[in-house]
């Protein structure tokens, strides 16, 4: 029994001695970094040291030295990051600084600061990505934004909006009358020009079969009837703005031509001009609001005539 309550003993003399080293290490370690201006370092080696170390007081208001020095360091980088626009480079310095001293009384004010110009700057970002009528990359943005600031009520009320605002191609909705074959065929110019990047195009002629005779005719070098394909479609009232473009196809002939309409309840609200081989693309918005149906009308002259028809999107 003696030799167990020696041996227990002297166990606890080796573990005192090995923690009061180790404390003074941390205090030694504590101190070359607050020297060397390493301040979050110095907090943690500082916490590290007992209280049977004679080195304890010293540490306790070294540390009170080191924090107020740290926090001094943190806040003037993220000062000069924010003033760069980097707000969110600034938040991480801060959030990684109240790691090191939790519930800093003094960081805290900071972060929410720096975050609230943040949240601002991508909705600065987001009102120009919609007004450039970006709107996936909008919605993108405001999504990491989310992920870096989490619940936000003004980012997503941004998002609603930009969600709900964003156009709807026409190619989506089904047509209760007529209607087309979107994106069969190449979308070709009179003057050679392909356009790759439309989101939707169709070619309207008679040889695609979408086309009608409609019984009249017009005299151009000669007399030749009109053809006519439409679309309509069942709006609900919901759209403000019909946009589209309209080019002559390739296989338009010299002397003919074709126009487009737009009807909104039946009444005519848009009529483009005659579009020959030599017309320019043309970019169109029709005023659409409060619609419950809405009808695109192509006219051609002559049965070979071709009209390019692309990018048709609502908007609200």
């Amino acid at each position: 029994m003696g030799v167990n309550e020696i041996e227990q003993e002297l166990n606890d003399t080796r573990t005192y001695i090995n923690s009061l080293n180790q404390s003074r290490t941390a205090f030694e370690t504590a101190e070359k970094m607050f020297a060397e201006g390493d301040y979050e370092g110095a907090i943690e080696q500082y916490q590290l040291v007992s209280e049977d170390d004679s080195n304890y007081d010293t540490a306790k208001d070294k540390l009170v030295d080191a924090i107020d020095k740290y926090r001094e360091q943190v806040l003037s980088e993220a000062e000069t990051l924010a003033g760069e626009g980097s707000y969110q480079e600034a938040m991480k310095k801060i959030k990684t600084a109240l790691e090191v001293i939790p519930n800093d009384t003094k960081l805290q004010p900071e972060y929410e600061k720096y975050s609230a110009d943040y949240v601002n700057s991508i909705l600065t970002e987001v009102d120009g990505l919609v007004a450039d009528g970006d709107y996936n990359s909008a919605i993108s943005k405001i999504n990491e934004a989310l992920k870096v600031v989490g619940t936000n009520e003004e980012l997503e009320a941004k998002l609603e909006d930009v969600q709900g605002s964003k156009p709807v191609a026409l190619s989506s909705l089904t047509p209760i009358n007529g209607g087309w074959t979107w994106n069969e065929g190449t979308p070709t110019d009179s003057f050679g020009i392909t356009y790759s990047n439309a989101s939707d195009f169709v070619v309207l002629n008679n040889l695609s079969g979408e086309a009608k005779y409609t019984g009249e005719e017009v005299h151009v070098d000669g007399y030749y009837g009109i053809y006519e394909t439409y679309a309509e479609y069942r709006l609900y009232g919901e759209y403000a703005q019909l946009t589209f473009n309209v080019v002559p196809h390739s296989s338009i002939e010299e002397e003919l031509y074709g126009t487009v309409k737009v009807y909104a309840d039946d009444v005519l609200v848009f009529s483009s001009p005659q579009i020959t081989r030599k017309t320019d693309l043309q970019n169109y918005q029709v005023d659409v609001s409060n619609a419950e149906y809405i009808k695109i009308v192509v006219d051609t002259v002559g049965d070979k005539d071709s009209v390019l028809l692309m990018n048709c999107m609502l908007s609200k």
